[in-house]
This record gives C-alpha cells, structure tokens and sequence, in this order.
C-alpha cells in the first residue's frame, strides 16, 4: 500500500528533477547566445579587413550579402 509520505517523496523528486532539467535548458540557451556573434561586430570585422585590405572587393560584397 503506498503511504502519504512515499506519495510526498515522489512530488519532491519530480520537482526536483523538473527544475534541474529546466536550468539545464537555460544554460543551454545561454551558452548559444554568447557563442553567436552579433552581425555589428561581424560587419566592423569585415570592413576593418577590408580596409586594410586582407579580403578582395568581391569577397567582401558576397559576405556582406550574406548577412543580410
């Protein structure tokens, strides 16, 4: 027969597990976002690069038209 107390321990553990597996989901999204670089920060990069020279006119225009 199950008691009120096996019934309590097991609302417990499910939370318990439920909350770990949400902070688990929000790390998961939090790391993905600081991983990603913002378009800004790219388009500075690339027309520092291209400025200086490093990158050709036409390669700079393509990856420029695939940002947007």
């Amino acid at each position: 027969m199950i008691s009120s107390n096996m019934v309590l321990m097991l609302f417990v553990y499910i939370m318990l597990l439920l909350i770990l597996i949400l902070f688990i989901i929000y790390a998961v999204i939090k790391i993905k976002k600081r991983n990603r670089p913002t378009s800004n920060n790219y388009m500075s990069e690339l027309n520092e690069a291209h400025i200086k020279g490093k990158i050709s006119e036409k390669e700079f225009l393509s990856k420029k038209k695939s940002i947007k």
